[in-house]
């Protein structure tokens, strides 16, 4: 299967502002980057520039790159500043009467995938049909949590419902 990479050019003066932390604007401005799938070049030399509180949409025909760009953002394949959370939610979605902010929970994999894993381990201490090793992996699990601040998610996520940055 093909992949997606993207390269990016980075003054030093850019990677000075991110390292001191002092960077604080909630704007995105990503310059001269490039953006490839397999061996398709889908964007060269491109520009980016994101307000925060405007939307966005991303317009073109199929093949184009729109939802390339969308996963490079994501995945961090391109320099936004590290302050910023990026959620990519697919567009295939099924409609259900799940809430919006439950949905953008469930986008968080690591998460949600420790927080099981959390659930099946206490569920089978609670039935006696422990092997002893449950309790070890539970103190990697609450650490790893603890570490990504999954108690603070919810309120974290919220903010993409009060201040919408949305790419359409």
């Amino acid at each position: 299967m093909e992949e997606a990479s993207a390269s990016q050019a980075a003054s030093k003066k850019e990677n000075r502002i991110e390292s001191s932390g002092k960077n604080k604007s909630y704007d995105i401005r990503i310059e001269n980057f490039d953006v490839s799938f397999g061996e398709r070049v889908l964007l060269t030399g491109a520009e980016l520039h994101l307000a925060t509180g405007r939307r966005y949409g991303l317009v073109g025909r199929n093949g184009l790159g729109k939802t390339t760009l969308l996963k490079m953002l994501a995945s961090r394949s391109l320099r936004v500043p590290s302050h910023i959370s990026i959620l990519h939610v697919e567009q295939e979605v099924a409609g259900d009467d799940t809430p919006a902010l439950q949905s953008v929970l469930e986008c968080d994999t690591l998460r949600e995938s420790l927080l099981c894993e959390e659930k099946e381990l206490n569920a089978r201490i609670s039935a006696g049909k422990g092997d002893g090793s449950e309790s070890v992996r539970l103190s990697e699990i609450y650490s790893k949590l603890e570490e990504i601040e999954a108690d603070k998610a919810p309120a974290r996520y919220s903010i993409i419902f009060m201040f919408p940055l949305n790419i359409l």
